[in-house]
């Protein structure tokens, strides 16, 4: 069963929260109710359409899935992500966590891992808090990195917010750590600027 802040996305990968509007948003995130609110049919973005939501109770239907959930399909989804053997460690309604196990094909000629695949963590876990905080696809516009220090260890985990979010664009900060003996370093910081696809 999911709570009424749970953000709930619709089978096609569509979030529910995208299909009513702001004013509908605020008054259901303040505890007043919704229902009877109608939801447009936008057929030109594939959503489902539905007549009546109340979103202050609890909300159980076969075809939505957590937050968690949707954000896990799009990430199994990405080919790239696979190769290198990311995963999604958590997400909510405007964060990501992906991290990766450090193997030797990461690394670059000194025993570091090389700056790109630090870049990939950084530009994916961004867009994932851009877009989650967006209700739905999502790029990047933009991102700049800082590499702090040279990562050497077993794991990279990236953690990325949305720091502020808009209609059509969000701005998020990421922060890249490596995990050496139990010991957590950070190796890079990254902003980048997400947009609604």
């Amino acid at each position: 069963m999911l709570r009424s802040d749970e953000r709930l996305f619709l089978g096609f990968g569509f979030p529910a929260d995208g299909l009513y509007t702001r004013a509908s948003r605020h008054r259901a995130e303040s505890g007043e109710s919704v229902q009877g609110e109608t939801a447009g049919l936008l057929a030109n973005h594939g959503r489902k359409y539905i007549e009546t939501v109340d979103f202050t109770k609890p909300v159980i239907l076969p075809w939505m899935t957590t937050t968690k959930e949707f954000a896990q399909k799009v990430f199994k989804s990405q080919p790239f992500s696979q190769f290198l053997g990311a995963e999604l460690t958590d997400a909510s309604a405007d964060s990501a966590e992906i991290s990766l196990t450090i193997l030797e094909h990461h690394t670059q000629q000194h025993g570091f891992v090389h700056g790109g695949v630090i870049s990939y963590l950084a530009d994916n876990t961004l867009t994932f808090a851009g877009g989650l905080a967006l209700g739905g696809d999502a790029l990047t516009s933009e991102f700049k990195i800082n590499y702090v220090r040279p990562a050497k260890g077993h794991r990279l985990v990236a953690r990325a917010q949305a720091a502020h979010s808009g209609k059509r664009q969000a701005v998020c900060r990421c922060e890249i750590i490596c995990m050496a003996d139990d010991e957590e370093k950070l190796v890079a910081l990254a902003q980048g600027t997400i947009v609604s696809v």
